[in-house]
């Protein structure tokens, strides 16, 4: 990653030579394999999750973050026009939950 930054910075210029090229025995960049759910899948999950459901699904597919769903009150969820909005963020501090306000977002339901 560094090696990226100084190659970027070489080419504006700013810098001779990029010192981190050529360097050994630097970590290497893995990508990990990414598995996701086929929409059968998800929805025999979902239903496995029994009272959970409706967050697995809402999790799946707007794409909010675990501390963002935790944060939903019923008033952010607007029926009529299928939208969460997101506007708290939960923070886990060990068992409990603190809420601290974060910049507002909306997520769009899918419809699905």
């Amino acid at each position: 990653m560094l090696s990226g930054v100084l190659a970027d910075v070489v080419k504006a210029k700013r810098l001779a030579a990029n010192p981190a090229k050529g360097v050994e025995n630097l970590p290497r960049k893995t990508c990990k394999r990414r598995v996701y759910l086929s929409a059968d899948d998800l929805y025999r999950l979902a239903d496995e999750s029994g009272q959970h459901r409706t967050l697995v699904l809402a999790l799946a597919y707007t794409g909010i973050r675990w501390g963002e769903a935790v944060g939903l009150r019923v008033r952010d969820v607007e029926f009529l026009r299928r939208r969460l909005n997101v506007i708290e963020n939960a923070v886990q501090l060990g068992v409990n939950h603190g809420r601290s306000d974060e910049g507002a977002q909306s997520a769009v339901g899918s419809g699905a």
